[in-house]
């Protein structure tokens, strides 16, 4: 097996490599490989992930800011109202907010978080990404409990 083929068996350090631009880290080997390879196996990897936990409330935010801005930008070329160059601007403004947060820094925080709560160190390199999501899930229902009990 030269890939990670899904995210039961991928390392989180290698999810974490492949988010920031690094697809070559779909590699078991990361010296054995080719770029398209790796794309293809990004894609499968990434299915898994959207089919296991679906799409996050930022990335559908996302996906409805982009085809507000089309739509906006459509109906100015038709109407010529200079108008809707504000509402476009507006949200282009708030896509890039989104988008220039952080993925990183949050993973980190919630490793040292979820390491707190379990009682040892998450080692990224041997968590695989369903582990590691897995028990993000199970410490965030923890969390709303406490709440509703007031701890």
């Amino acid at each position: 097996m030269k890939y990670y083929s899904n995210i039961d068996n991928m390392p989180l350090y290698n999810w974490r490599m492949c988010n920031g631009g690094n697809p070559e880290y779909t590699r078991t080997n990361i010296k054995q490989g080719t770029i398209e390879e790796d794309s293809a196996a990004w894609d499968c990897i990434y299915d898994s992930y959207i089919l296991e936990f679906g799409l996050g409330k930022e990335y559908l935010r996302v996906l409805e800011i982009r085809k507000d801005i089309a739509l906006y930008q459509c109906d100015l070329v038709i109407s010529d109202d200079r108008f809707l160059n504000n509402k476009i601007k507006r949200l282009q403004r708030e896509l890039e907010e989104i988008l220039s947060k952080p993925v990183e820094g949050d993973v980190t925080t919630c490793m040292i978080h979820l390491s707190k709560w379990i009682g040892y160190r998450i080692n990224e390199r041997e968590v695989t990404v369903l582990e590691f999501y897995k028990m993000l899930k199970e410490y965030q229902k923890e969390i709303e409990a406490n709440k509703k009990h007031g701890k």
